[in-house]
Order: structure tokens, then sequence, then C-alpha cells
């Protein structure tokens, strides 16, 4: 490792600005959290406009197809059954990313303050900042995972809808016309 002379000016400027990198790099951190659970609490009410059209066609597919006389009544009954454990595990995920979580913070060590130069006190704040930050990005990568995957649950929820709906439609359209 080389010897540097460097002053103790430039010292204490270098960890300064490693300091204010940190910080700037945990307020990041802190925001993409937030913006998760920002964007989890918008998926809970269109998650909850889309259970809303759920409870209205379950009723009207149920009211039709019950009790079941074909293959078709059956597969409705079915999706249905689908649908609703799609829309139980989306709950859950989406109230477990806005889970309230405590961040980890910097401590405040004053005796810290006490017994360094500012340059060692902004080194120690930026390593402090450093290993915290990693507690929390694990924690948000966590959350960012949960939130995909509840969109994909989302995704999915539309398109059996779609699908039940044609379904829906074309055992209706059977049950209507008549038997020549």
């Amino acid at each position: 490792m080389a010897q540097t002379n460097e002053t103790p000016e430039n010292r204490l400027t270098k960890y300064r600005e490693l300091y204010a990198l940190a910080k700037d790099v945990f307020a990041q951190e802190i925001a993409r959290s937030a913006s998760i659970e920002q964007k989890a609490s918008i998926y809970l009410s269109i998650h909850t406009f889309i259970l809303g059209i759920f409870g209205f066609f379950s009723r009207q597919v149920l009211s039709t197809v019950l009790p079941p006389r074909d293959c078709l009544s059956w597969l409705l009954i079915i999706g249905l059954t689908v649908f609703l454990g799609l829309i139980i595990s989306t709950w859950f995920i989406l109230f477990q990313i806005l889970r309230l979580y405590r961040y980890a913070n910097l401590p405040i060590p004053l005796e810290f303050f006490h017994k360094n130069t500012l340059a060692t006190v902004y080194y120690g704040m930026a390593k402090g900042m450093r290993d915290n930050l990693q507690i929390n990005r694990k924690h948000g990568d966590v959350k960012g995972r949960m939130l995909d995957r509840a969109y994909d649950l989302m995704r999915i929820m539309v398109i059996l809808l779609l699908l039940l709906c044609m379904l829906f439609g074309a055992h209706s359209w059977i049950h209507t016309v008549p038997n020549p």
C-alpha cells in the first residue's frame, strides 16, 4: 500500500465528500422503498376495484350455473375458485409490502464525536451509512420482488376475468338458444 502525503485539509475534504455521497445514496434508497410502498397502495386500490368486479360477476355466474349441468358450468366454477385464490394471494402480498418497517438509521454516539477528529467522524458516519444502506437495500429488494409478483398476479386475474366473461357468454348463449 502506497503512503500518501495528504494534508489534514485534503483528508477532511475527502471524507466530507464521502459522507455527502453516502448520505445521498442512503436517502435515495429510502425514497426507493417509499416509491415501492406508494405503488403497492395504488395496486391495492386497483385490486379492490377488481374485487368488486369479481363479486358482481361471480354472483351473476353462480346464480346461473348452480347446480352445474355441463362441462362449461364446471369450468366457470373452477375458474371462479382460481380467481378467488389469486385475489386472496395478491391481497396478502400487497399487505405484506405495506406492513410497517423500521428502516436502519445511523446511530449518533456522542462519545464518538467527542473522541475523534472531524475527518474520522465523517468517515465513521459514511461507513455506518454504508452498513445500514445494505440492510435497507435488502429489505427494499424483497419489497420490490413482492410488488412484481403482485403485479403479475393482477395481470393473470385480468386475463382470467376476460376468459371467464367469454365462457359465461358462451354458457349463456348455449343455454338460451332454443334446441331445434
